[in-house]
């Protein structure tokens, strides 16, 4: 099995201006996101364990890719 980096699968082939989400009725465009995942997997760096759980589907996919 080959493991892909998701620091790889986030950007490809995306324009930073790619739309992913509507939030509170603001569009959020893929830029955004690859740096909410980005900050999100910082905080998260060294955490041997998690349990993901959210109400807020964008948060929870930022938290899935994060984790």
């Amino acid at each position: 099995m080959t493991w892909i980096p998701s620091s790889r699968l986030l950007p490809c082939g995306r324009a930073p201006t790619h739309p992913i989400a509507i939030r509170g009725g603001i569009l959020i465009p893929f830029a955004r996101f690859h740096a909410d995942v980005a900050a999100t997997a910082t905080r998260l760096s060294g955490c041997r364990q998690a349990a993901l759980a959210c109400d807020d589907t964008y948060l929870f996919a930022v938290g899935l890719l994060a984790l």
